[in-house]
């Protein structure tokens, strides 16, 4: 019994764990992405992302592919749960009308998720943009499960009463 209880109590300290999601982008004089993540420390997962550094998914072979339905429903159910928003860009288009346009645009999107910081470059060409999503690892997994039951990628299609392959 006592077990079962530093188990839960274990899995309900790892489930509220936030998790720092930063992005890093320049196209200034050539292209620069970066993407970082890192638990707890949000200046961590910046510089990570600054530095460039993005994860190369390793190619599996034979895996279950989940359907687009799946991952609509758990992009809108992760987006639901987000819980703070921090982006700093500076942006332009080489045209002052359309860079008003465009950065007030964002600026309202970005307001309401959380806190924006964009600086319109007039003058010139320019794109650099960084910013930090922060969610916690529990709601990743609660939107992932809500998304499977939604979307029931398990279930096959049938067409004429017989399942297809």
């Amino acid at each position: 019994m006592v077990y079962a209880a530093a188990v839960a109590a274990a899995l309900f300290y790892a489930a509220n764990v936030p998790l720092c999601f930063a992005f890093f982008v320049r196209a200034e004089g050539g292209m620069r992405v970066g993407i970082g993540l890192r638990p707890f420390l949000r200046g961590a997962a910046l510089s990570r992302a600054r530095a460039g550094e993005i994860p190369r998914p390793s190619p599996r072979r034979g895996a279950a592919r989940l359907p687009a339905k799946f991952w609509l429903f758990a992009a809108l159910e992760l987006l639901r749960r987000i819980e703070a928003v921090r982006v700093r860009a500076r942006l332009g288009t080489g045209d002052a009308a359309s860079t008003a346009l465009l950065c007030g645009a964002l600026q309202g999107i970005f307001s309401c998720l959380g806190r924006a910081d964009i600086a319109p470059a007039f003058e010139t060409k320019a794109l650099e943009a960084s910013g930090i999503v922060e969610i916690r690892a529990g709601n990743i997994i609660r939107a992932m499960a809500a998304a499977g039951l939604r979307a029931r990628p398990w279930e096959r299609k049938k067409e004429n009463g017989k399942a297809s392959d």
